[in-house]
């Protein structure tokens, strides 16, 4: 895999940005996905994470496999 960063700030970058995502073999990958998290954000993400794991290891919850997850499922 090959990963770039367009910046879209310009007039070249927007048009090569939407030319790329027309070709049938490229994913776009939003930004978000790769923005830092604020140190708070990712304290109430992990502390959210560890009481599913609780819910999961009671019962309470359903477990879900790594590919579930990352399909959103």
């Amino acid at each position: 895999m090959l990963y770039i960063a367009i910046k879209e700030n310009t007039m070249q970058g927007k048009a090569f940005a939407e030319f790329v995502k027309t070709l049938p073999f490229v994913d776009i990958v939003e930004k978000e996905s790769t923005a830092k998290m604020s140190k708070k954000e990712f304290l109430d993400d992990f502390k959210q994470s560890m009481k599913e794991v609780k819910l999961m290891q009671e019962g309470k919850i359903k477990k879900k496999s790594l590919k579930q997850m990352l399909n959103g499922k």
